[in-house]
């Protein structure tokens, strides 16, 4: 099952029960803004997330990765089966899951041939996607046209996308690097860097500024410890899932591009030896055990020992 298959069957459920987004993250105990990437089918909802989902939607966990024509008995073995690895996953330290979810899979991978939507959620570890391109005559193919799978999924807010959809003729590429990978969840890191001519840098620039609709509120792309930038800033945007911006150096009519994009609050791609720490916002850190993390892994931590605890 893809993440936007069970995206649409959450919406849809939650619509059903006349819920908000707000209304849905305050019962799993998630920001809203989990519940809309979700429903955008950017990641799937953590393990320890199914089971207060499923019940705040009025479905059964297995209802959110397989269809009708199970019949009951199978839905059934499916769902003791889920809510044992649930257990399992709450159990231990989150360093453990894949281990935990590779064991459980390989119980299960073969009593159920309906139940392998679920067996391959659970050992996505096992067929890592992952590309990779450094040579521009490859530009186009990943970036001129949208697709799920090699396309980065930019901030909410774009208006068009703020990489050019190709390189100008007479433009000198002084650095590209794509990287797409998906151990678990979708991370990409994108680095293009331009000189162009006169009158293809003034057009690229008005295009950057005018057209990308993001405004330079610095408390929207600031994230992640970020501080600024050392260059003048054309656009930017940021979130928890990352951060998209554009750099010029106008005296030099050369553009910087770049995207770092990720779920569960850090990249898995090494983007420091990528991007050149000039063009890098000063401070922003999002390693794995980046500060941003570290703060909502203990905001969640809290939320768990106060549901826990005896009313």
């Amino acid at each position: 099952m893809e993440p936007k298959d069970m995206g649409n069957k959450i919406k849809n459920a939650r619509m059903a029960k006349g819920m908000t987004q707000k209304e849905l993250a305050s019962q799993v105990h998630v920001t809203d803004k989990a519940v809309s990437k979700w429903e955008r089918g950017l990641c799937f909802p953590d393990m320890s997330n199914l089971e207060p989902l499923a019940d705040a939607l009025g479905m059964k966990m297995t209802e959110l990765f397989i269809d009708s024509s199970v019949n009951e008995s199978e839905e059934e073995k499916a769902e003791t089966s889920l809510k044992e690895a649930v257990q399992l996953v709450k159990a231990r330290q989150k360093k453990q899951r894949r281990d935990i979810i590779l064991a459980f899979a390989g119980m299960f991978l073969f009593e159920l041939l309906a139940f392998m939507a679920i067996c391959f959620f659970l050992v996505t570890d096992l067929f890592v996607e992952k590309d990779k391109a450094e040579r521009i005559e490859d530009y186009e193919t990943y970036m001129a046209v949208p697709d799920a799978r090699h396309n980065p999924f930019a901030p909410p807010g774009k208006v068009e996308w703020i990489f050019p959809r190709s390189i100008p003729e007479g433009a000198h590429v002084n650095d590209f690097y794509y990287e797409y990978y998906n151990p678990w969840d979708p991370n990409y890191v994108i680095y293009l860097d331009i000189t162009y001519d006169e009158d293809a840098y003034e057009k690229e620039r008005d295009r950057i500024s005018t057209k990308c609709g993001m405004p330079l509120d610095q408390t929207r792309y600031l994230v992640y410890g970020a501080e600024g930038f050392y260059y003048p800033v054309l656009s930017a945007s940021g979130d928890s899932s990352g951060i998209l911006y554009a750099l010029t150096d106008e005296k030099a009519r050369r553009i910087m591009y770049v995207e770092i994009a990720f779920c569960n609050y850090f990249s898995d791609i090494d983007y420091e030896p990528i991007i050149p720490p000039e063009i890098l916002p000063a401070g922003f850190d999002a390693g794995k055990n980046n500060p941003t993390r570290r703060k909502f892994v203990v905001e969640q931590e809290g939320l768990r020992i106060y549901n826990a605890a005896p009313s």
